[in-house]
């Protein structure tokens, strides 16, 4: 049953050679250089799938790994030949980084932030073949069967693909199944349970290195900032939970990583130039391919992108009016009616989406309240810390209380600190009561505080990093005026701009970031671990199935025929059969809706098979051949199927598998 740590090494090479590298190919071939081709890259390479999974459909090809490879072939000559125009026009896509330092930085705070996040989540789940767990996994259980039925289907497309899924009276059903369709087409993944785990690991990955690469851009003066600021988002503890982890919404979770990125992209396209303010055109390009590419991972990214892009807009706005004013009126009003129509239209096309039937879904999610909306604000401005964790958190709330001042001081991110403050505001809407201002708009992340929530370091984790570089240079500038003037040359070393003198800025950061961690017990690092624990290994009496009975699902496949059709309560863990051993279930999923009226006779009647014919006749007709038997019978309130307990398998069921905790039975009694 367990997959050794070795063995998913060619799984994780096989989802990076799928999720990352086709992207960053492309771009390299048209030009783009440096670490903000592996930021954006997955989604770059996200839009690719999404549409052409769609496409895939519609003529009849089948989502496999040949024919995606014929597709990223296509892509890359394509890419060729765009770079090759742009080259013979002298136009650059790569725009080099300000200031002093190098891109080594992003790539070792990249790495740093990846490591520390990738080494608690693997610690959590012990094995990478672990099932996350749970009675709240209806999440996990959609998502691993999507895998699953794309592979069997062939059909990836977001319109109708994963309709099988779904009650036999559901017409049709949107979902995003980008996620679902990288992972089901990865080499060396055909284990479906290990891939989707290694899948979170790689975004883990995109996720440190986008915080690193959108530091590095909005703060270019303080290259030490990119180093850290991949470990401090991680200190605040609301990523990758619950994305994740409690509520396993992986392309959720997927998206939100490539957040960064794209961010980190588009303010390198359109940052305000002291001289010329001129934007990169091919840069715009990529980075509203990558913003497409996110929101096609998952719709919810779209608001996500909002709340920072508006403030960085709205940033380079006001600075294009403020250079156009010393060229006299007219060159305003060049900037200011192309502007205010750009803003116009963008208001109209919103408000026709806020009333459209998938956005009105989204909103009018019911969602009870978390916490009073005054205890929301102290939890927010704790940095989502519960009330006995003050010790853990002041010291990073006192840095970015530091890094606020400076980003305004220094004139750079100011608009990360808009968007912070935004982060808060719908937070607090999300998590308080009806009525609260906001609260709609906080509908558009189902009005679910804790999605709210996973963003906050994007904005918060690059200026605490300033606050880290602002401390780190006063404590070198007073090092500086205390050494007498014959040590001049230790003084530059100490102080100056020089790269020398960069790095020693950043040995003091670091310094100053391991006291902080030494002093806070690693912040909420110890949370994150706690809550993967409780995801994929929690108590006895919240685990759907035992370590015995996930190797009973994993064996099914070989245990049953090619046609049997298993049915079971969803919650006992019957689900999982069809996505650890490809076998076909009765309800694929827990949410048991849009049934049948044969449906509903199995989830109400069947443990009166004995007496009822028309139970019988309905197990006939949904070709039903196989009962799964929970004997340990630990289910929620939710559980929907009281027909599926109190069997009597005396008689007309025979044996054909068990586990310590389930029994499986070739149903006989029907013929």
């Amino acid at each position: 049953m367990s997959t050794p740590w070795l063995e998913l090494i060619p799984t994780l090479v096989g989802l990076v050679a799928v999720i990352v590298l086709p992207g960053a190919v492309a771009l390299y071939l048209v030009g783009m250089r440096g670490p903000l081709v592996w930021t954006v890259a997955p989604a770059v390479i996200s839009g690719v799938y999404g549409v052409a999974a769609v496409v895939f459909d519609v003529v009849g090809l089948r989502w496999s790994l040949p024919w995606v490879g014929v597709l990223v072939a296509a892509l890359w000559a394509g890419c060729w030949l765009a770079g090759r125009a742009l080259a013979r026009r002298g136009i650059a896509v790569h725009r080099p980084s300000r200031g002093p330092g190098s891109d080594a930085w992003v790539w070792v705070g990249g790495a740093l932030g990846g490591a520390l996040l990738i080494g608690i989540v693997a610690a959590a789940m012990v094995d990478p073949a672990a099932l996350r767990q749970g009675f709240d996994s209806h999440d996990a259980m959609f998502h691993l069967n999507a895998i699953r039925s794309i592979r069997d289907t062939g059909n990836a497309s977001s319109f109708d693909g994963l309709i099988g899924l779904y009650g036999a009276t559901r017409a049709s059903a949107f979902y995003p199944a980008v996620w679902h369709s990288m992972v089901a087409i990865a080499p060396w993944s055909a284990a479906i349970s290990p891939a989707a785990n290694a899948s979170t690991f790689v975004f883990l990955a995109v996720w440190s290195l986008g915080i690193a690469a959108l530091t590095r851009e909005v703060f270019p003066s303080r290259p030490e900032a990119a180093l850290i600021a991949p470990v401090v988002a991680a200190l605040f503890g609301v990523y990758p939970n619950p994305s994740f982890g409690t509520h396993a919404q992986w392309p959720w979770g997927a998206a939100l990583a490539m957040v960064p990125g794209v961010l980190a992209v588009a303010w390198a396209a359109v940052r305000p130039e002291p001289t010329s303010g001129r934007w990169s055109v091919p840069l715009v390009v990529v980075a509203v391919l990558g913003a497409a590419g996110t929101v096609i991972m998952h719709g919810s990214a779209v608001a996500t992108l909002a709340v920072f892009a508006v403030p960085a807009l709205a940033v380079v706005f006001l600075c294009a009016v403020g250079r156009a004013r010393a060229r006299g009126r007219a060159a305003v009003i060049r900037i200011l009616v192309p502007g205010l129509a750009g803003a116009a239209l963008v208001v109209l096309l919103g408000a026709l989406a806020w009333q459209s039937d998938l956005f009105n879904s989204v909103r009018g999610f019911p969602r009870d309240e978390r916490m009073p909306a005054d205890a929301a604000l102290r939890y927010a401005l704790r940095g989502f810390a519960p009330e006995g964790m003050p010790r853990q958190m002041w010291p990073l709330v006192l840095l970015l209380i530091v890094g606020i001042v400076a980003a305004f001081a220094l004139r750079a991110g100011q608009w990360l600190v808009v968007a912070l403050a935004a982060t808060i505001a719908l937070f607090v809407a999300a998590a308080g009561p009806e009525g609260t201002p906001l609260r709609d708009i906080a509908g558009l992340w189902y009005t679910d505080s804790l999605r709210i929530s996973a963003f906050y370091p994007v904005a918060a984790a690059p200026i605490v990093a300033l606050g880290f570089s602002v401390v780190a240079r006063a404590v070198m500038m007073a090092v500086r005026l205390v050494i007498p003037g014959r040590f001049g040359s230790l003084r530059t070393v100490l102080t100056g701009s020089t790269l020398v003198g960069t790095a020693t800025a950043t040995v003091v950061t670091a310094a100053g970031l391991g006291a902080v961690l030494v002093h806070t017990d690693g912040a909420r690092l110890g949370d994150i671990r706690s809550d993967f624990v409780a995801t994929y290994s929690p108590p006895v009496e919240r685990r759907l199935i035992t370590p015995d009975t996930q190797h009973l699902l994993e064996r099914m496949g070989d245990l049953l025929p090619s046609d049997a059709v298993l049915l079971g309560e969803p919650f006992t863990g019957a689900a999982y059969a069809y996505a650890l051993g490809g076998v076909r279930v009765a309800f694929p999923q827990a949410a048991l809706t849009n049934l049948s009226e044969d449906q509903r006779t199995v989830i109400t009647e069947f443990n009166q098979i004995h007496s009822d014919p028309a139970v019988c006749d309905a197990v006939r007709r949904l070709g039903i051949t196989y009962f799964w038997d929970d004997r340990s019978a630990q289910l929620p309130s939710i559980a929907r199927a009281p027909g599926l307990f109190d069997v009597d398998v005396s008689s007309g069921f025979e044996l054909v598998a068990s586990s310590d905790s389930v029994d499986v039975y070739r149903i006989t009694a029907c013929g």
